[in-house]
């Protein structure tokens, strides 16, 4: 089991988890609530969770052992790795974004039409057009094309933000 993998396993466990109403089938019609029921147990979220956990663990150490590095680093970088498939599994349009520094004065967030400062980071689509991190992301969820010039976004493979 990779990253990759771990992270899409960790995305429906927290998909289920948000949306527990629509996947439960306990009935709190006579005043039970999920975590009074089970006596303490863990529950299938939770054994899930935790198996995800160790498997995250394993994978790191069955790299430290191949490479002959320290845990501890490993695991870590393995960590970051997952997170950062995560994010974009759970936000395609930070996948569809790069991180650039406004390098002149005068440029204008296309979405906001507030001024961006030299220096500021921002978020740029294939078309190169830039705006504010939070102005194109809330844009994307509306809309897949760049609002300056139309160009249709394309969510790019995850392979190449790792």
């Amino acid at each position: 089991m990779d990253e990759e993998k771990i992270a899409k396993l960790r995305a429906d466990l927290l998909h289920r988890l948000s949306n527990w109403g629509d996947y439960s089938t306990l009935d709190v019609s006579y005043g039970l609530i999920p975590e009074a029921y089970g006596g303490g147990e863990l529950d299938a979220e939770h054994l899930e969770y935790e198996w995800l956990d160790t498997k995250t663990k394993e994978l790191a150490m069955s790299r430290a052992a191949a490479q002959n590095r320290d845990f501890n680093q490993v695991l870590n970088e393995v960590e970051i790795k997952v997170s950062l498939h995560l994010a974009i599994i759970m936000e395609p349009a930070i996948a569809a974004t790069t991180v650039v520094t406004v390098d002149e004065d005068g440029h204008v967030c296309g979405v906001c039409q507030e001024e961006m400062e030299r220096g500021d980071e921002a978020r740029a689509m294939d078309c190169m057009h830039a705006f504010h991190h939070d102005c194109i992301l809330q844009w994307l969820h509306r809309k897949n094309t760049c609002p300056l010039c139309r160009h249709v976004m394309l969510h790019k493979q995850i392979q190449s933000h790792v």
